[in-house]
């Protein structure tokens, strides 16, 4: 099969799916190229990593890679197999009309039934089939919009015997969410994660069973992986991996057959690496030598420290937000509060004199484009970064409004705006959201003394995983026109290096540095990946498991605070690395902090409960708090506030003293609650809390908050508490309530607030591993 003849087809099959959405096209007919070349040049395995996924993604992929799949065949199918003992469907008449072969006539097939005759002729597309079994009728009538458009757009002009013999599998989770599509023509498996052996035997001997030339393996985020077990050595085996996002991950551990997508492919398939030089706004600051002395020693010494990085990150954005809306001593006081382990460390001396320094450098102040809209992730998330930077990112927004009332911020890239974005370490985000904006105005911000010190060569890094990820050696074995395209990606990714390697000796020379810098202009790896890797996301942390990659027979102990703790090493354990996540034990380290659910569970449940009990104390004075904030109803105005009545606002919302009465105590109105979270720093699920203490039945929610619990820890949610089936699961128990929350909440979002509360309960019973014991099984 050529291209061009995969063109041909991939138009027949986007037509019979009637698909609106240009992008979802591009992405469909993309990864349907991949496959077409896959089977081209019979390379066995390869796994294809995509850098976007949503239930829609997985619905359209299945009837499109089975359409494609199918007309593969057909369309090479041989024309001269007899049609004696063929049936067809009447599908462009009457579905449900089967007719068998009677005679050939010239030019023209007779088909019969005991009511009907029909006459096809020959150079019309006309589905035959040779054989049929009970289940079968009903799923190829599943193929009647791909079978008209084939015939619409004369792709095919003749009779074709399809055989139903030989199926290929395809293998997906099981997800409720997500309906089978099934057209006859393939062995589809459904993987239930919480099968027992009977369950794994019976799938297993079906898939070996199959007749089959290929099986397409499909994975997404929050399920388990396919056990490498059910894939078929003697079969040729298409993996899909749908992700929320690309991720540097990727990068690190390549194997020769991993097809990794980069974000800007699918749109650019002929330039799809980008080189983020020009997005780069380094500020220059005239910070002088002192800073970047101390910066790059406390850098060093904080290395030596030997904490939990994931407890205690390095905090460049804690710096990057520093600004003179409050006091020194408060950025000091914060600081200690977030960093408590730190206070009694020498290195603290030297943080004191860099804070100082940073403060009346006062970096921020140099905003002053009218139109700006600031970029930074969403910190109402629960995670180590979202506990240690709201309050300081808090500030830092409530400064640049003072600068620039017209200043707006979000998670995410606004296309009216020039955007701001503040994590400029942050590769992975980098790489995900520019380039899908290409159309916006984007600027990555950051001050010279953190850029320089932290990581100089973070432009050449962002082409260069890029580079790693793209140019993999199935890659080049399908694409065999690449070649011209890889060497002048070269010589980019060499322009950037030397680039880098420039301003940072001329950056250097301006703060007048006695530092030697001849070693560090050289080294393009100063971050490492496991430092970058300190900004990926919960989702992008599982491990993608392939045959031959598994512990050797270990048995672990681990060393807490009061306990001793042994597990085998391939058992599966919770642990909190910016989130929670579920890894082998093989695979923690000293430091990691461990959650003991087996332990605290009874606890957890009494605990939680009792909060229930009581409104938050965020919550309690949130009027003080607007007090405190001056001019809130305008500076909320700007960014959205319903309310249009400052008299009503300032009734209703705020209060001189910091004081408190259950019985006049009443909440933010629905529509301006989640505004008013974001502005004061409240979590949304504390705000629920205050609402279920203050106005609900505490008894009957308490039960829905008990089984609630129960089922996120029985049955393993702790770790995807956002998939689909997790909140699934909770909205079934929510709607079953006799309690009625809908003026306040929809059951969605009263859902997700309820797994907050418990996500941030449990962050309460992390314990430190101080020590890690490895012993071979006898």
């Amino acid at each position: 099969m050529e291209l061009i003849d995969f063109k041909k087809i991939n138009n027949v099959v986007l037509k019979s799916l009637n698909l609106a959405d240009n992008l979802t096209q591009n992405q469909l007919s993309y990864i349907g190229e991949l496959y077409f070349r896959f089977t081209k040049f019979k390379v066995g395995s390869l796994y294809l990593n995509l850098p976007f996924f949503d239930k829609e993604n997985i619905r359209h992929f299945e009837k499109y890679i089975k359409y494609l799949d199918h007309s593969f065949r057909v369309y090479y199918q041989d024309k001269s197999i007899s049609l004696y003992d063929s049936f067809i469907i009447d599908f462009f008449d009457n579905e449900n009309d089967i007719l068998n072969f009677s005679k050939k006539h010239e030019h023209v097939s007779q088909w019969v039934n005991e009511s009907n005759t029909i006459y096809t002729p020959d150079n019309i597309f006309t589905p035959a089939f040779h054989a049929i079994g009970e289940n079968e009728l009903s799923f190829i009538k599943n193929n009647i919009p791909l079978y008209k458009s084939i015939r619409e757009e004369n792709l095919l002009a003749e009779t074709v015997i399809i055989s139903l013999d030989n199926k290929n599998i395809y293998i997906q989770e099981e997800n409720k969410a997500i309906e089978c599509f099934n057209n006859g023509l393939f062995t589809d498996i459904r993987l239930d994660s919480a099968g027992n052996i009977e369950y794994f035997n019976n799938t297993y001997e079906e898939i070996n069973d199959s007749n089959s030339n290929v099986q397409i393996l499909v994975k997404y985020p929050y399920y388990s992986n396919i056990d490498h077990r059910l894939v078929r050595n003697d079969v040729d085996s298409f993996h899909v991996s749908f992700r929320n996002r690309f991720t540097i991950r990727d990068a690190k551990d390549i194997l020769s057959n991993d097809l990794i997508i980069v974000p800007n492919e699918i749109i650019n398939r002929d330039n799809p690496l980008v080189d983020f030089s020009s997005y780069f706004n380094i500020v220059q600051t005239n910070a002088g030598a002192k800073i970047h002395e101390l910066l790059a020693n406390i850098l060093l010494d904080w290395k030596d420290l030997g904490v939990n990085k994931y407890l205690y990150p390095f905090p460049k954005y804690f710096f990057l937000f520093i600004c003179k809306v409050e006091t020194i001593d408060f950025w000091r006081s914060l600081f200690e509060k977030n960093y408590p382990y730190i206070v009694d460390k020498p290195i603290y001396k030297q943080i004191l004199e860099l804070l100082s320094l940073v403060y009346e450098l006062d970096w921020s102040s140099i905003f002053v484009d009218k139109n700006q809209h600031f970029v930074f992730p969403d910190l109402n998330k629960n995670t180590r970064r979202s506990t240690m930077l709201k309050v300081a990112y808090g500030i830092f927004k409530q400064y640049q409004n003072k600068i620039n009332e017209e200043s707006t911020f979000s998670s995410s890239l606004v296309a009216d705006k020039v955007n701001i974005i503040l994590n400029s370490f942050d590769i992975n985000f980098l790489l995900n959201e520019i380039p899908l904006n290409e159309r916006t105005s984007v600027k990555v911000v950051v001050p010279d003394f953190l850029f320089y010190n932290i990581n100089p060569f973070g432009i050449y890094q962002l082409y260069n995983y890029q580079f790693i990820s793209y140019f993999t050696a199935i890659r080049e074995e399908i694409f065999l026109e690449i070649g011209e395209y890889k060497a002048r990606c070269i010589e980019r990714k060499n322009i950037i290096l030397d680039k880098c390697r420039t301003d940072l000796k001329v950056y250097l020379k301006s703060i007048k540095s006695k530092e030697d810098f001849t070693a560090l202009i050289a080294d393009e790896t100063k971050t490492s990946f496991d430092e970058i890797l300190d900004e990926v996301e919960e989702a992008d942390k599982f491990n993608i498991s392939k045959p031959g990659k598994t512990a050797s027979s270990q048995k672990i102990s681990i060393h807490l605070n009061e306990d001793i703790m042994h597990y085998q090493s391939d058992s599966m354990v919770y642990v909190f690395r910016e989130n929670f996540l579920k890894i082998k034990a093989f695979n923690l380290v000293v430091n990691d902090l461990f959650l003991n659910i087996g332990k605290i569970k009874r606890k957890l449940r009494s605990d939680f409960l009792f909060q229930l009990d009581t409104i938050p104390n965020s919550v309690k004075y949130f009027k003080h708090d607007l007090y405190l904030k001056g001019n809130s109803f305008n500076k909320l105005t700007k960014i959205g506030l319903k309310i249009k009545g400052q008299d009503y606002f300032n009734n209703s919302y705020i209060s001189i003293e910091r004081e408190f009465d259950l019985e006049s105590f009443k909440l933010p109105r629905k529509e301006d609650r989640n505004l008013i979270c974001e502005f004061l720093n409240i979590a949304p699920s504390e705000m629920q809390i205050a609402y279920v203490a203050k106005y609900k039945n505490s008894k009957e929610f308490k039960r829905l908050y008990a089984e609630i619990l129960d089922i996120i820890i029985d049955r393993d949610y702790i770790n995807r508490v956002n998939s689909d089936e997790a909140i699934d699961s909770i909205m079934n128990i929510l709607g079953s309530s006799k309690i009625d929350f809908s003026e306040e909440y929809s059951v969605e979002e009263f859902a997700t607030n309820v797994v907050e509360s418990i996500l941030n309960k449990l962050v309460d019973y992390l314990e430190p591993i101080t020590n890690i014991q490895n012993e071979i099984n006898p």
